[in-house]
């Protein structure tokens, strides 16, 4: 069979030059693997309706039910991605709750009591999907709420409708975090069949030329394994092993190495007929099509400090308190100590321990807090340029900065806020100790509310000359219709003068009929009367 991978040609130098520009983390040295750990069932589950980008789902539960694990507690059709009860349980509440630390705004809960018996809801898998439309497997992997696990949580169905465009490269993207994240090495070890049947639905879906799995170098355990589990398919599939420098997870970085190409915010990779999925999204596509199940949980990497060995994969289940978490781990808070969700670039410090996990956590990193206090004082901008050096996408972060502390907003959008892939590489070098990314997330934020609003008032007036075009049309065809009647009015009116007079003409002609009738009558009596007379004269 001919190689179609032949005409791939890995550009070094061009690897080397991109990633020039990008700041290098330490990398993480081969370490041996704890085996997988469960966290058990919560005392309660707090689930957020909306873990996605899009809008959140109907609910279709009521305080009071019981329900099965597995079961949708929402509706979910187009950008509405429905979320599953995680385990089976009494829905206790559904209520407004925070949910992310660093927004702070509070986003509908339904609060779930576990029974303890974990009873799933019936499963409906698509075994044999190939005798299946692509339309009914990409439904399939809408309604069990699979979203992008490794890049902002966008709905994978969506992202998978190409519109008819050929796929000429599907990327499979296994490459890390930071040194100490390990769930990716954890899944290609523990779940390997799985990420090949994952990768083989997509290929279903997608109908890609070639299929690349792209790792880090760093990652040796997980690159002999996908080694071993790619042999029989080495005609499509091909591994690709990348220097492990940051940021080259993110999904536009790594497009841009392997390809070339560069994506610019709010397109579509299929828009360059390039689709690029995460690890473990492939395995929640497995277990959705293949099992049946629903996405209600994720693997999440403890990190304890700075050393890789002490970071620790749990199986975490969705909607679980981060306090419930730390309590089985046995945290006890330390004043040198700081929990933050994600890593230390692009994470947020807790200082609320009853936020649930959702779609998007993958690891919780446990911090010495001295080492950050240090430089927690922030000084004014030098511009040293050292910033712009190392983003990766060739932003200019000290003008971004600029702008937004100035509340110039649109200037900011200009060029390219929405870009951003908040790496917090920019961050990381800054002398003045700025924390740039926050800056550049509340200014995203604040679009993001400035276009609701500005989204709401158009249809508002859209609706309100909407309303008044209905109102215009239904005056005239109101007095369209009046003029209608007027004219049968008038048509009638014509038609009972008509009748009116042929009755009178009609009662006239009967009337001088009589009258000659009772004239005759009268001139004949006359006769008759002298006819008598004269008879009587003559006798």
């Amino acid at each position: 069979m001919f190689n179609i991978f032949q005409k791939f040609k890995f550009n070094k130098k061009k690897l080397f030059d991109i990633l020039n520009k990008i700041y290098p983390f330490k990398i993480k040295k081969k370490i041996n693997l704890a085996p997988l750990r469960i966290l058990p069932l919560a005392d309660e589950f707090i689930i957020p309706i909306q873990q996605h980008v899009g809008t959140s789902g109907d609910i279709i539960v009521k305080p009071g039910d019981y329900v099965l694990k597995g079961q949708p507690l929402t509706i979910g059709c187009k950008y509405k991605i429905p979320v599953h009860a995680t385990t089976s349980g009494t829905i206790i509440e559904i209520v407004e709750y925070i949910t992310e630390q660093y927004s702070g705004p509070k986003e509908l809960c339904i609060r779930l009591k576990p029974d303890n018996k974990d009873k799933w809801c019936e499963l409906k898998p698509l075994t044999n999907y190939s005798q299946y439309s692509i339309k009914v497997v990409l439904s399939h992997i809408e309604q069990a709420g699979i979203v992008e696990l490794g890049n902002l949580c966008f709905p994978t169905a969506i992202k998978l409708k190409n519109n008819n465009k050929v796929i000429s490269t599907l990327i499979i993207n296994a490459v890390e975090y930071v040194k100490n994240v390990i769930a990716n090495d954890q899944l290609i070890q523990e779940y390997t069949d799985e990420i090949i049947d994952g990768i083989l639905i997509l290929k279903y879906i997608t109908k890609p030329k070639r299929i690349l799995i792209v790792i880090a170098d760093s990652n040796i355990a997980s690159i002999l394994s996908l080694k071993k589990a790619i042999y029989s398919y080495k005609y499509y599939i091909k591994l690709i092993v990348i220097k492990s420098k940051y940021p080259v997870f993110e999904n536009k970085v790594l497009i841009k190495i392997l390809t070339g190409k560069k994506i610019l915010s709010g397109i579509n990779h299929s828009a360059s007929n390039i689709m690029i999925q995460d690890i473990s999204t492939v395995v929640a596509i497995k277990q959705a099509i293949i099992d049946g199940k629903p996405l209600i949980e994720r693997v999440v990497t403890l990190i304890r400090g700075d050393i890789a060995k002490n970071s620790i994969n749990y199986l975490i289940r969705f909607g679980t308190p981060i306090n419930f978490f730390l309590k089985y781990i046995n945290y006890i808070p330390q004043s040198n100590q700081m929990i933050i969700i994600g890593g230390p670039l692009i994470g947020f410090t807790l200082s609320n321990f009853n936020i649930p996990f959702v779609k998007l956590n993958n690891y919780i990193t446990v911090i010495n807090s001295t080492k950050i206090e240090q430089h927690s004082i922030e000084y004014p901008c030098i511009k040293c340029d050292r910033c712009t050096q190392v983003c990766p996408v060739n932003l200019s972060p000290q003008q971004l900065y600029r702008f937004i502390k100035g509340q110039e907003y649109e200037k900011a959008q200009k060029i390219n806020l929405l870009h951003c892939i908040e790496c917090g590489a920019c961050d990381y070098v800054c002398p003045s100790n700025i924390t740039l990314v926050k800056y550049y997330r509340q200014a995203k934020f604040k679009i993001q509310i400035f276009n609701k609003e500005k989204q709401s008032a158009a249809d508002a007036k859209n609706r309100f000359e909407a309303k008044n075009l209905r109102i215009e049309q239904n005056k005239i065809l109101q007095q369209k219709y009046k003029q209608q009647i007027e004219i049968t009015l008038k048509n009638d009116e014509k038609i009972e003068t008509t009748i009116s007079t042929n009755k009178i003409k009609n009662t006239i002609k009967q009337k001088s009929l009589e009258l000659r009738k009772a004239i005759i009558a009268d001139a004949v009596a006359r006769v008759k009367e002298k006819r008598n007379k004269l008879d009587i004269y003559n006798k």
